[in-house]
Formats: structure tokens, C-alpha cells, sequence
């Protein structure tokens, strides 16, 4: 904001234009830009857009399944997570890591495959549309 408003006084810009922001509407438009490349920057090429109104709240979800896993946990083993309880939680917590970056890599390419195969499968359906147009038996 501050070199758009460097830019309007080098520049000499209305001074009317610039009365209520301090800089004019080209330089404002310009701050803008320079503001969203900005953002563009720091949330990197692989960003996600900003959250939209879901359907579930994830928390109590979340809550549900540590519940259900502690219930678990005292059923298999007569009790629940204990402290000092002979096993070394820093190694259980990094192979379990590990384990879930197994399954979510395998979930992001299931994911990436099956979109493959959906465009080529619309690019058939797209063809198959052409030939039957070219032969007049298309409704």
C-alpha cells in the first residue's frame, strides 16, 4: 500500500482521486494486485481456496472416534492408554505417521488415476457422440 501511495504523489495524481484512500483508483487497482500476487505468492502453486460452508462439523467427529478407540483400546487390551506403560510412544506415533502417509499418498493417486480415467472415458463418450451424429442416429 505504501508504494501505491508513493506512486500517486511521484506521479503527481489528482489530489481529488486520491482524497478518501490516500491513492488513486489506478494505483489503488494496482495495490490490489500487487496484494492478491502477493497472497498467490505465500499460498504457493498447489494452494487450496479458502474453506466454503461444509455440511458436518469435524471436531465432534473426531471426539466420537477418540472415544471409540480408547473403548477399543480397554477392550483388547484391559485397559486404556497409560503413561510409562513400557512402550516407547514417540516410535508408536512415527510408525503409525508413517503408516498414515502410506494410505494418504495411496488415496491421492486412486484419486489422480481415477480422474484419468474419467477424462479418457469422456473422451470416448465424445467420440462415440461424433460417429453417432455422422451416421445421423443420434436423438
Amino acid at each position: 500500500m505504501k508504494d501505491a501511495i508513493l506512486d500517486c504523489l511521484i506521479q503527481g495524481c489528482d489530489k481529488k482521486a486520491r482524497a478518501k484512500s490516500n491513492y488513486c483508483t489506478k494505483h489503488q487497482d494496482l495495490d490490489a494486485r500487487e496484494r492478491d500476487a502477493a497472497e498467490d505468492l505465500r499460498r504457493g502453486p498447489d494452494a487450496e481456496p479458502e474453506p466454503t460452508p461444509g455440511e458436518a462439523e469435524v471436531t465432534p467427529l473426531v471426539i466420537a472416534d477418540l472415544q471409540s478407540r480408547s473403548d477399543f483400546g480397554a477392550r483388547k487390551y484391559g485397559t486404556r492408554l497409560q503413561t510409562f506403560n513400557g512402550r516407547d510412544a514417540l516410535k508408536d506415533a512415527y510408525q503409525e505417521a508413517l503408516d498414515l502417509c502410506c494410505y494418504l499418498r495411496q488415496r491421492i493417486e486412486e484419486e489422480e488415476r481415477l480422474e484419468q480415467k474419467v477424462t479418457q472415458l469422456e473422451g470416448r463418450v465424445e467420440e462415440l457422440e461424433g460417429e453417432l451424429d455422422a451416421r445421423g442416429e443420434r436423438d
